[in-house]
């Protein structure tokens, strides 16, 4: 099991946001795409994991925490992640993420300091 932590992503990657220029929006899916896969590959070799685990089904739960007790949509949030779960999926700590099963959805807290995503994921069957 692994819980990775990430900032929130763009107000361009919610579905109500995006801009009307396709080629900006791709830049924004790449940039959050491509931290995800190096924040993703420091926090497993933070966590001692080996690289390249390749979790075939896993399980995950999503901890959204905003600076104030209004937040986003369920199925906003779950959209604005999608990039990030491509990240994850780029640093091979998931082989494909279509067979990521999140049963409790995105689950919302309020934390003032400090706003973050944070994924705990785990191997079924662990």
């Amino acid at each position: 099991m692994i819980t990775l932590v990430f900032s929130l992503p763009s107000k361009f990657l919610f579905p109500n946001n995006r801009p009307r220029n396709h080629g900006f929006f791709a830049s924004v899916v790449k940039q959050r795409r491509v931290e995800t896969m190096y924040d993703t590959i420091r926090q497993i070799r933070l966590a001692g994991l080996p690289d390249n685990m390749e979790w075939v089904h896993v399980h995950g739960q999503i901890m959204w925490y905003t600076r104030t007790v209004t937040h986003p949509d369920r199925d906003n949030a779950r959209s604005a992640l999608k990039s990030t779960f491509d990240g994850i999926e780029d640093s091979r700590l998931i082989l494909d993420d279509n067979y990521l099963v999140c049963p409790d959805d995105v689950m919302f807290e309020k934390d003032a300091e400090y706003q973050r995503v944070e994924i705990t994921l785990s191997e079924r069957g662990e």
